[in-house]
């Protein structure tokens, strides 16, 4: 996956447990019973740096886990819609 120009997002695996919950809820057959959850100590932040123009939420780093996985869709269907737009 390549990033769009106009939505273009530095965003290293900053969230691993994001992307280990999300993985998860999609395949649920992977998690053994004996593994251990544990709470992370604080909420999720992005800093202003990790991102280019996205919102004002983003920038301050202030998201929600929903909120977060709303802008990386949105951000996905945008790049989509960028690279069929590029095939076309």
């Amino acid at each position: 996956m390549k990033h769009g120009k106009t939505l273009a997002v530095k965003l290293p695996i900053a969230f691993p447990s994001l992307l280990c919950g999300i993985i998860l809820n999609q395949h649920p057959e992977i998690l053994v019973k004996e593994y251990i959850a544990c709470k992370r100590e604080s909420p999720l932040t992005i800093g202003a740096r990790q991102s280019e123009g996205i919102s004002s939420k983003t920038a301050t780093g202030t998201m929600t886990r929903k909120e977060m996985i709303t802008n990386l869709k949105s951000i996905i269907t945008a790049l989509e819609l960028e690279e069929a737009n590029e095939v076309t």
